[in-house]
């Protein structure tokens, strides 16, 4: 087993999932002035992004990785001159998809699938270091975290104050200051023995798939009903992308010190959750009118940020 220590491989990973989440925020603001609607953009870019993110994991475990921290630090630095290059991509393209919706929106596959099959990629090669599930989640929960900080910091903070192409630098910043990292950091693994693979019963696979799906789907009508509630589709698109992942964040470092026992009951209360968080929205509206009565005009946004937060309880 290799001997980085995991106090590193945390701030690595919270910084790539911060500089992901920073630059798909950015990225999604840069098409929705192509595409005409914040909307349909936050749709694309979350549909192209996630699943980027799920095939570049699956094709990242498929390998075996003899200096995964030095590989790590490529596909970082891959992400970062992306971010560097995709004003002139996007001029590149831009002619070319003046057309109906359905060609822009396959034209935006090639412009933000790369990025995102990288960093997830990321995470798969990291876990071939930590060897532990326990210490693979802290990680995952720890990227999922920094990917919190980097929507909200990027949507409610460097946007407005320095605008886009600098949002999108600090990004690429950030992306190679990690990748540096990664590379500077000197280290020996002692691990001969091939990395293996468990296999993961078609059932479970199946479940996923349908918990996928079900997240997904609801995060985009979520982040509708948002932009109804709280003003500013991208706004709404933000609170409700942060809320979700904070709650996987949460659920993830309570759940690796869970056994499989506690999994039907887990399963169980995110599905009632999920369907009692659908039922209330009819209810935000009353309790966006009590908190502009209480606080007044300036607490709007909070408030709707609070009730989403306990709409979305079961994500």
């Amino acid at each position: 087993m290799s001997n980085v220590p995991i106090r590193l491989l945390s701030v690595l990973m919270l910084c790539s999932g911060c500089t992901a989440l920073t630059l798909e925020m950015v990225w999604l603001r840069r098409l929705s002035l192509h595409l005409g609607s914040a909307g349909l953009s936050a749709t694309v870019t979350l549909a192209i992004y996630m699943g980027g993110l799920g095939f570049g994991s699956w094709m990242a475990s498929k390998f075996h990785w003899t200096r995964p921290l030095k590989s790590y630090g490529y596909l970082e630095l891959f992400v970062g001159l992306w971010a560097m290059a995709f004003p002139v991509l996007l001029s590149v393209l831009t002619p070319t998809i003046t057309g109906d919706t359905s060609w822009r929106i396959i034209l935006a596959i090639p412009l933000l699938l790369p990025p995102a099959l990288a960093h997830g990629a990321t995470l798969p090669v990291l876990s071939t270091i930590t060897k532990q599930a326990n210490n693979t989640a802290w990680l995952y929960s720890l990227n999922t975290f920094g990917a919190v900080i980097g929507v909200l910091g990027s949507a409610f903070v460097l946007l407005p104050t320095i605008g886009v192409r600098n949002t999108e630098l600090f990004g690429m910043i950030l992306c190679i200051a990690v990748c540096f990292a990664s590379l500077m950091y000197r280290y020996q693994d002692s691990s001969t023995t091939e990395q293996t693979i468990a296999s993961v019963p078609m059932k479970t696979l199946l479940l996923m798939g349908v918990v996928g799906f079900a997240s997904m789907s609801l995060e985009i009508v979520w982040s509708r009903l948002g932009a109804l509630l709280i003003g500013g589709s991208v706004y709404a698109f933000a609170v409700v992308l942060a809320v979700f992942l904070t709650g996987i964040s949460v659920g993830s470092a309570v759940g690796r010190r869970l056994d499989r026992s506690h999994l039907p009951i887990a399963t169980i209360a995110m599905g009632v959750l999920t369907i009692l968080g659908c039922y209330s929205w009819r209810w935000l509206p009353h309790g966006l009118a009590l908190g502009w009565d209480w606080f007044g005009n300036d607490s709007m946004l909070f408030v709707g940020t609070c009730l989403i937060g306990c709409a979305m309880a079961g994500a």
